[in-house]
C-alpha cells in the first residue's frame, strides 16, 4: 500500500463557484494583512534603531504609514467583498 504523503483539499465542501471565489479572496486578504503587519513591525524596528538619524526616522515612519494603509485597504476590501457576496446570495 502506498502511504498518503499529500493531503488534497476537500473541494466537496464548496457548493458553487462563488464559494471557491470567496475562499480564494479571503485567503489573499489574509496574506496581505500578514504582510502589512510585518511591514509595521519592520517599520517599528527601523524607528527604534534609527538612533536619531532624521533620514532613517523618516523612512521608518513611511514604512509604518504604508503598513497601516495596507491594513486599512485589506479590511475595506474584506467588508466590500462580504457585502457584495451576501447581497448576491441573499
Amino acid at each position: 500500500m502506498i502511504p498518503n504523503l499529500v493531503n488534497l483539499p476537500n473541494f466537496s465542501r464548496f457548493k458553487s463557484f462563488g464559494d471557491i471565489f470567496v475562499t480564494i479572496i479571503e485567503t489573499l486578504l489574509l496574506f496581505i494583512s500578514i504582510l502589512a503587519l510585518i511591514a509595521i513591525i519592520i517599520g517599528g524596528y527601523q524607528y527604534v534603531s534609527s538612533g536619531g538619524n532624521a533620514e532613517a526616522t523618516a523612512k521608518a515612519k513611511s514604512t509604518i504609514t504604508w503598513g497601516i494603509i495596507g491594513l486599512i485597504v485589506a479590511f475595506a476590501s474584506y467588508v466590500i467583498i462580504n457585502f457584495i457576496v451576501t447581497s448576491m446570495t441573499g
